[in-house]
């Protein structure tokens, strides 16, 4: 019989999978990730909410009338 080999990931840095490299995993903590979210959450979101909303504004008033 052969002796059976464990398969799995090489990580060239070093660092275990476990939760004291999760915060790393996830990118918590990067300033640039911060920078890119705020336009998207304050311009983007709304002016989509916006096109979704308005014709069935529209509609409604419309059948108010």
């Amino acid at each position: 019989m052969r002796p059976q080999r464990a398969v799995g990931l090489h990580r060239p840095d070093g660092a275990a999978h476990g939760t004291e490299t999760a915060g790393k995993s996830l990118g918590v903590g990067h300033g640039g990730s911060l920078a890119i979210a705020v336009p998207v959450v304050f311009l983007v979101l709304p002016v989509t909410v916006l096109f979704a909303l308005f014709p069935g504004l529209i509609s409604i008033v419309s059948l108010a009338r």
